[in-house]
This record gives structure tokens, C-alpha cells and sequence, in this order.
């Protein structure tokens, strides 16, 4: 072999040698799924989601384990999201927004999984309005919850969470009791009969106040013990008759509302 062959030899040899003892080039890592996504991805496995926050005490494993199979029993298109909410967050703090954020990404999972028979899935196979009934955590009222069906009011999901938050029993429940009890009337199919009869009892207490308020006032004004004792009670009810104005203001937007463009990130 001449110089000029043996120099080339041993250049293909150093060559090959260096390819060969390089390790893997490692992939630059791949970007998080959006807050959407991911919730998304979790209700695939199982119907009832929790953010980590919420897990440790207003809802622990135990309790969603409870949640998963009291869903399963009825048979319905349940899930559940609870997730914290404020302003400024991937959502801006409002419970529509994720709700319609995880609605449109179960509809583009359902829309990539492939068929029975491993084609990739095309309209045909991904009907556009799968049902679903999703109880999420509220936006305005933290410890409260917000009920949302599609593609119609079948099931009154949204009367049978906001008439959750108005029973007097539940005033100091957590978020798994308040979940349960949901899904409870949402399975019995009267949420709108319970809501009214919730609100009834709600003006009722409302009106009752103030016939009393009216007749101390006539008696000449209320000694501060008087005043104390109605305060108190009339702040219990503030927080009802706020969540109640709010249900009210939302019946009356119902579906005239005009549609929003849901964030692309999440």
C-alpha cells in the first residue's frame, strides 16, 4: 500500500473509531403538555382529576378513589376537575374557560386515537358532540363547584351543582362532599328541581330577615346585642344570596352568550 492509501487508512480508521465511541446525540427534551392537555390525558385513565394543592386535605386519594367509583356506578358521562382558579392563571380564573379547554382536548384525543382495526381515525370515526358532564371547581367562589353538560341539559348538571351550593347542610363541606353530593343529585336527574327548592328556601330566609329588621326599627332601634345577633346570621347569608345572584345572572346569559376563542396554550 502506497503513503498516499496507508494515510487515507488510517484517516477512514480514526474516523470510524470516533462514530463509534461518540455516545447517542441525547434529543433536546421535550417540551411539558399545556395545563389543558395534561388534565386531558389524566381523565383518560381515570374520571376524576385533582391538582396536587387539593390532594394533601380537601381531597385526598382516598376520597377521589371514593369519587372514581361512585361516578362508575351511574353509568354516566361524569368527570371531574378540581383544580385552583384565579385571575391571571391559564384559565383567568373563570370555570367555563376550563371547562371548554377540557372539553376541546378530550375531543382532540378522542379525534387522534385510531380506530378498532388501527387505522388513524377520521371524522367518520370521532363523532363531533360526545356527551360529557363536568364538575370543575368555581372561579368566583373557590369553595364552591360549577356543573357543565354537553351537548344539552339532559342531565341539569349545572341546577344540580349550584343547588349543592346552596343547601344549608353543606355550608362547611369540603370540595370531595361537595363533589359527591353533585353527582349524587346529578344521578337522580331533579337538579333543577332541587336548585329551585333551594333558592325557595334562600328568599324565604332573605324576606324573613327583613320583616325583622323592619320591626325593631318601629320599636324605636335595636340595642347592639340585637344588632349582633342579626349581623351574624345576615352574613351567613351573604354568601348564599351572592352565589345565588350569580346563578340567576348566569340563567339569564344562557346560550346567548357569545362564544369565546379557547387559549391555544392551554
Amino acid at each position: 500500500v502506497g503513503a498516499s492509501g496507508a494515510a487515507a487508512l488510517i484517516t477512514g480508521t480514526a474516523v470510524l473509531a470516533l462514530l463509534t465511541s461518540a455516545g447517542p446525540v441525547l434529543a433536546a427534551p421535550a417540551a411539558p403538555p399545556a395545563p389543558g392537555a395534561a388534565i386531558a390525558r389524566a381523565l383518560t385513565k381515570s374520571p376524576v382529576y385533582v391538582d396536587p394543592s387539593y390532594a394533601a386535605s380537601a381531597v385526598p386519594p382516598a376520597r377521589q378513589k371514593e369519587l372514581v367509583r361512585q361516578i362508575e356506578a351511574t353509568g354516566l358521562p361524569i368527570k371531574v376537575v378540581l383544580v385552583p382558579l384565579a385571575k391571571g392563571d391559564a384559565y383567568n380564573g373563570d370555570a367555563d374557560t376550563l371547562a371548554g379547554v377540557v372539553r376541546d382536548r378530550l375531543k382532540d384525543g378522542a379525534d387522534r386515537a385510531p380506530s378498532a382495526d388501527g387505522r388513524p381515525a377520521t371524522d367518520v370515526d370521532a363523532p363531533p358532540h360526545d356527551d360529557l358532564i363536568l364538575l370543575t371547581t368555581d372561579g368566583e367562589f373557590p369553595d364552591s363547584i360549577r356543573g357543565h353538560e354537553w351537548p344539552g341539559e339532559a342531565h341539569q348538571a349545572e341546577d344540580a351543582a349550584d343547588a349543592v351550593g346552596l343547601m344549608d347542610e353543606l355550608d362547611d363541606a369540603s370540595l370531595a362532599d361537595l363533589t359527591a353530593e353533585a353527582v349524587t343529585v346529578i344521578e337522580r336527574g331533579n337538579g333543577t328541581a332541587e336548585y329551585e327548592k333551594e333558592r325557595k328556601k334562600l328568599d324565604e330566609s332573605l324576606a324573613g330577615d327583613g320583616d325583622s329588621d323592619g320591626r325593631r326599627e318601629d320599636r324605636g332601634g335595636p340595642s347592639w346585642p340585637l344588632i349582633a345577633a342579626v349581623a351574624i346570621p345576615a352574613l351567613a347569608l351573604a354568601l348564599p344570596a351572592a352565589f345565588l345572584v350569580r346563578s340567576a345572572r348566569r340563567r339569564h346569559a344562557g346560550s346567548a352568550a357569545a362564544p369565546f376563542a379557547l387559549p391555544q396554550a392551554v
